[in-house]
């Protein structure tokens, strides 16, 4: 992005204006403003109804001191508020005695005796005060406490949402307005169409102005790497910086978010999960990332076997387990996941759940699962029970069936108990993700020995038992 695009957007941001009429409550005490405020707090700006953040109270141009209770914009007369705001306002319009300001109220109640009679006996005196009020409508003494009218201001462009500020500025072919996006700690994420990139900047200057959190605005270019999961970007609005933190859970996670994969749709799905977990289980995340699964894991007291293809992926990996001091139940490993699979599995780790989401490919690697399936006529006693869930998109009309069968192609269906299929989110408007859970029985070393590490093992036996005898007979 060029200095002289941003600041060019930014002028078009400032440069916004528009005078409005508002009505307003002006209140002749002003130190009834609070009571007003509290009582009207329904229909004023910024709140319920209101599109703009304005000023709740202003002075009154007319030199009497007099406050005014702006009420929303949608609120153009007395009878568009509410039936409680309206009844409200009304009993301010009717002439009384003046109520007597806080700090006289204070005075009376510190006069009086014990905490609890103070409150009652003050109360007491006011209603003796209004009985004794003169009937006389043109009692000198008699005025509103308020009364209705107009006033005007301008509304600059901080009193407009990001929405509202695009769509003053954006031409009117500009139908959809690209407002939402990815909040990833301090960076915005958006996805533009192709009739919305000639005015990308202006789009990234007015999500910064209204989210004072972000500091850098992106554009995907192009698609997810296959690989390692990351995807080019173009810096539209704020710094030239992608390393951020953001939390999740009870999480921290840093990434340099041009350099590994990060989905924040997925906190729901991660929480789901990781809460299926018991302290004492050991997980293996075969495609990890920098730890959405792994690290909530280990703060739930699992050993966590956390895997991760891309070299940045597993340093920030390592680093966020310091970080959220969980890397003692963490090992991490940077390695093909078949790969991976086959280290746990050979190397005597009694894992009870495998995580698998890599949705675009994660089905075509569990092929290393027919691995350690046991021959048919294999009793269970003796085998690793593992629970494997494999992540996958559908474009199907049946979604659920269609991922079924996805993982049906590479592992037998009589091998599977206890399946479960759960969709995950929608992608787009004919694309679904799902997560596929079920159990597998796996023949391991340490549970018992396969056929051909039998077979190995007797060859040896039968070299050791002919060494022997050549010694003996040497000797």
């Amino acid at each position: 992005m060029t200095a002289d695009a941003g600041a060019e957007a930014r002028a078009r941001i400032a440069s916004l204006g528009e005078r409005v009429r508002l009505v307003g409550v002006r209140v002749r005490q002003p130190s009834l403003c609070g009571a007003v405020l509290r009582d009207l707090a329904a229909v004023l700006p910024s709140g319920s109804g209101s599109k703009h953040a304005l000023k709740r109270v202003v002075d009154a141009d007319d030199g009497t001191g007099h406050k005014i209770v702006l009420l929303a914009p949608r609120y153009q007369k007395l009878e568009d508020l509410p039936e409680h705001e309206r009844h409200y306002v009304e009993q301010l319009l009717v002439p009384q005695l003046p109520r007597p300001v806080e700090k006289d109220r204070k005075k009376d109640i510190k006069k009086t005796g014990k905490k609890q009679d103070k409150e009652k006996e003050v109360q007491k005196k006011e209603e003796a005060a209004e009985q004794k009020q003169p009937e006389a409508a043109g009692h000198p003494k008699l005025q509103p406490l308020a009364d209705v009218v107009e006033h005007w201001t301008t509304l600059d462009h901080t009193c407009f949402t990001a929405e509202q500020i695009l769509r003053k500025l954006l031409p009117p072919e500009i139908k959809e307005i690209p407002s939402s996006f990815e909040a990833v700690g301090t960076i915005a994420h958006v996805n533009l169409k192709d009739e919305q990139l000639p005015y990308r900047h202006l789009i990234g200057e007015a999500i910064l102005a209204k989210n004072k959190q972000l500091k850098t605005v992106v554009n995907k270019l192009g698609t997810i790497d296959a690989k390692f999961r990351t995807f080019a970007m173009d810096v539209i609005a704020g710094e030239n910086n992608f390393i951020t933190d953001t939390s999740e859970g009870q999480c921290t996670f840093r990434m340099n978010y041009a350099e590994v994969y990060w989905n924040s749709r997925l906190q729901t799905e991660h929480a789901r999960l990781v809460a299926l977990f018991k302290p004492s289980d050991i997980i293996c995340d075969v495609f990890a990332g920098i730890g959405p699964f792994a690290l909530p894991a280990a703060k739930r007291g699992c050993t966590v076997y956390a895997n991760d293809l891309n070299p940045r992926s597993y340093y920030y990996l390592c680093e966020n387990a310091k970080l959220n001091k969980v890397a003692r139940n963490v090992k991490a490993f940077n390695m093909d996941g078949r790969d991976f699979v086959r280290h746990v599995l050979n190397t005597g780790v009694k894992a009870h759940h495998f995580l698998m989401n890599l949705p675009a490919s994660a089905v075509e690697f569990l092929d290393v699962f027919r691995e350690f399936l046991p021959p048919s006529e294999h009793g269970e006693a003796d085998l690793l029970p593992v629970r494997v869930h494999c992540y996958t998109f559908s474009k199907a009309a049946s979604p659920s069936q269609d991922a079924l069968e996805q993982v049906h192609k590479l592992i037998p269906e009589p091998a599977m108990h206890d399946v479960l299929v759960t969709d995950v989110r929608d992608v787009s408007p004919h694309k679904r993700m799902l997560c596929v859970s079920f159990g597998l029985h796996l023949l391991v070393p340490g549970t018992a020995t396969p056929v051909a590490d039998a077979d190995k093992k007797r060859k040896h036996v039968l070299a050791d038992d002919a060494a022997s005898k050549r010694q003996k007979v040497a000797e």
